[in-house]
């Protein structure tokens, strides 16, 4: 027997038992989610008065507790989908009319909520204010909580403050400002039942030293090292619609996968998978807008869509789209320099979205736009391999006069650049096969004597003697009339039998003609037969 929480020991309470008090142990279990329905919002009825259940343990699979409205019986949950807005506060001590007049959202006409009015439930236009920007904070744990409802939307607080949660009620603070530390936490011991210590040893990542973030350990926060993981090149596969994998986890990051497989999901939990080895188009995919944005995926690859376009995200969801095909600004975008910061933003897609003759340049960790630098004319000599490992120069520019920024294979050095001076004549059109390769070359200068340094398919740049081409007497016709077949192919007046001349032709390219005989600049005729 007991008549308050006071006579009974440790932390029992004085609970009824249909016919009296006695103390009983504190009900610990986990609510089953959902809410019990309004057996009637007509006054009067009332169900069986029987205690069929005391708590949603009691009730097989997703039942509930609910009350009948003069006893408890186990009842399937409403599943009612609430309209969207919140219901408006209630004034202090106002009390509306004590009526049931709706029960659900559904109930009510239009975009009106089902809202308490203080003594019942009425249908109103729900509460439409924007929140102020901003978070709120993380509540501190060292700090009391206040079980009090001091405001219930932002427009309740002056200035920049936000109505946020103490965890017993609603006050007005200022919002978290500070910004996140670049980097993400580490992922959680996947270890089913893995808990760390419950304390909380920072709140935000401000509360961290140098670029360590305030991370979640599963019952606390502690500060930590962010994950700096590379991920694996390739992309996971995509899961088919509606088909769900064993909900294990059993990877956190790519590294945790042998040779190239990646971690990825499966639909329900995360495993080691051989990436999607699709080849990308041609071509890049344009800047998107913000506005009339479609938030779905409509594609995952490039392969999914049709003719040329590309699988693009819209911000929102991914789409085909024709790729972008803007004409890139003349010039070449400068090495990036490793002892200035990386700018880790995305400032320009294109050269076209940069002013002037900027253009749009790799950061190493985003884009942005830059004046195109301008190379120094020549070219870099070739360097023996076993030069100096250092990189005492990024680009022409930090070199002197007209010296390059040269590779030496190892790093990159200020070298004076090669000024070759091609040699009279040109490589034959024609090659007969060399059979070996006996004469490589880079450069003229590299051939003896009068002989240039020429392409061939067979053995690349090699030394040959220059094509000398004597023309023969007489000109090509300025009008020539149709040759019907092209017969006569030739690329020099050499390749052409007797007196014929190798001549341009509009039908057929470079063709073998019977020349005119030019007795001054203007009046030429057909040689005499």
């Amino acid at each position: 027997m007991c008549f308050r929480d006071d006579d009974c020991p440790g932390d029992e309470k004085c609970c009824s038992n249909g016919c009296g008090h006695q103390c009983t142990a504190l009900y610990t279990g986990k609510p089953k989610p959902g809410v019990c329905p309004n057996e009637s919002i007509t006054v009067g009825v009332s169900g069986l008065c029987v205690e069929s259940c005391s708590h949603d343990s009691d009730c097989p699979k997703d039942e509930k507790c609910c009350s009948n409205g003069c006893g408890h019986k186990c009842t399937a949950p409403y599943k009612d989908k609430p309209k969207p807005g919140v219901c408006p506060r209630i004034s202090d001590g106002v009390v509306g009319v004590c009526v049931e007049s709706c029960s659900r959202d559904s109930d009510c006409p239009n975009t009106e909520k089902c809202c308490s009015n203080g003594c019942g439930h009425v249908c109103t236009a729900p509460y439409t204010a924007k929140p102020k920007p901003g978070v709120c904070p993380n509540k501190n744990p060292g700090v009391e909580r206040i079980c009090s409802e001091s405001c219930s939307h932002d427009s309740d607080c002056p200035k920049d403050e936000k109505c946020c949660s103490t965890g017993c009620g609603h006050r007005c603070t200022a919002p978290y400002t500070g910004k996140p530390k670049p980097g993400v936490c580490p992922s959680k011991n996947i270890e089913i039942g893995f808990l760390g210590d419950c304390v909380k040893a920072c709140v935000n990542d401000g509360d961290c030293p140098n670029d360590k973030k305030c991370c979640s350990i599963g019952c606390g926060r502690q500060c930590m090292a962010p994950y700096t993981d590379k991920p694996k090149p390739g992309v996971c596969p995509k899961t088919s619609g509606g088909v769900a994998g064993v909900c294990v986890e059993s990877c956190s990051h790519d590294s945790d996968c042998p040779n190239t497989e990646k971690c990825c999901s499966n639909g329900c939990g995360h495993v080691c998978t051989a990436p999607y080895t699709d080849k990308p188009k041609p071509g890049v995919c344009p800047k998107t807008t913000l506005g009339g944005r479609v938030c779905k995926a409509s594609c995952s690859y490039d392969s999914d869509c049709p003719n040329d376009e590309k699988c693009c995200s819209n911000r929102c969801g991914r789409q085909c789209m024709a790729p972008f095909i803007a004409k890139p600004k003349p010039g070449v975008c400068p090495n990036k320099n490793p002892g200035v910061e990386r700018i880790c933003s995305e400032s320009c897609s294109h050269d076209s979205d940069c002013p002037k003759d900027e253009k749009c340049c790799s950061t190493g960790c985003g884009h942005r736009c830059t004046a195109p630098y301008t190379a120094k004319p020549g070219v870099c000599p070739v360097i023996p391999l076993g030069g100096v490992c250092k990189d005492s120069c990024v680009d022409d520019s930090d070199c002197p006069k007209t010296e390059k920024c040269c590779s030496n294979a190892c790093g990159r050095q200020c070298r004076a650049p090669y000024i070759d001076k091609p040699k009279p004549g040109v490589c034959p059109s024609k090659i007969i096969d060399l059979g070996v390769c006996t004469k490589p070359c880079s450069y003229d200068s590299d051939c003896p004597n009068d002989e240039k340094c020429c392409s061939t398919r067979q053995c690349g740049s090699q030394c040959m003697a220059p094509f000398i081409d004597k023309p023969k007497p007489g000109v090509c016709p300025s009008k020539i009339i149709d040759l019907g077949v092209c017969t006569k192919p030739c690329s020099y007046d050499s390749d052409c039998p007797d007196n014929d001349k190798c001549c341009s032709t509009k039908q057929c390219g470079q063709q073998c003609v019977t020349p005119v005989n030019c007795y001054g600049p203007l009046l030429c005729r057909q040689p005499d037969p």
